[in-house]
Order: structure tokens, then sequence, then C-alpha cells
């Protein structure tokens, strides 16, 4: 008698490929019509492609309190260097290039502060 005797159906999925956990969203019916279309434009069924796109995608982080403050203070030094650069056009400032590199040094050091 044999007892591993082939019942059909599907075979099983290996445990790295099993879908062991449900995330429902809620959408309108506009989007949804939306992920229905982009889904069959891409050859997908719908709970696929946003499988696919909530994988793919990649979210930028919201800035930290410090980075947003470096990020004003680069923001206030280049208004300063194109102010500096405008007197120096129309030759207002004969000693420029000290004061705008020690105004890019400041902002090449802010920038690398935000890039951590």
């Amino acid at each position: 008698m044999n007892i591993n005797k082939n019942k059909g159906g599907r075979p099983l999925l290996v445990e790295g490929q099993k879908k062991s956990y449900v995330v429902k969203i809620s959408l309108d019916k506009g989007q949804y019509n939306l992920v229905e279309y982009k889904a069959k434009k891409a050859g997908l069924k719908v709970a696929e492609y946003c499988r696919e796109a909530s994988l793919e995608n990649k979210i930028t982080p919201v800035l930290s309190p410090e980075q947003l403050v470096t990020l004003r203070k680069l923001t206030g030094m280049a208004n300063n260097l194109n102010q500096l650069a405008y007197q120096a056009n129309i030759g207002h400032l004969p000693d420029l290039r000290t004061t705008a590199a020690e105004t890019l040094t400041e902002i090449l050091t802010l920038l690398h502060q935000l890039k951590k």
C-alpha cells in the first residue's frame, strides 16, 4: 500500500514563499480604480501590484529637528552669499574673496552635518 499517495491539488509552497500576513488598506473609489488600472497595465493582480509598489518604493524620512535647524542656517547663509555676490558684481566689495571663502566653508560644514 502506498502511504504517500498524491491527493491532487496545488503543491504546497516553500516556507519563504508562503504569505502569512495580511495588511488592509482603505482606498476611495478613484484611488482603487487607479490602482486597478495600473495593476492591469503591469499585468498583475491588484494585491500583487500593491505588494510590489509598497516594497519597491523608497520613502524619504522626515527631517529631524536638528536637521531642520541646520537647513534654516544653510538657507540664511545661501542668501548672504547671494547678497555678497550681488554687491561684488556692482563693485561695492573689493575684498570679496576672503568673505566668500569663509561663507562657503561654513556652508560646506553645514552640508556635511545635514548629510549625516
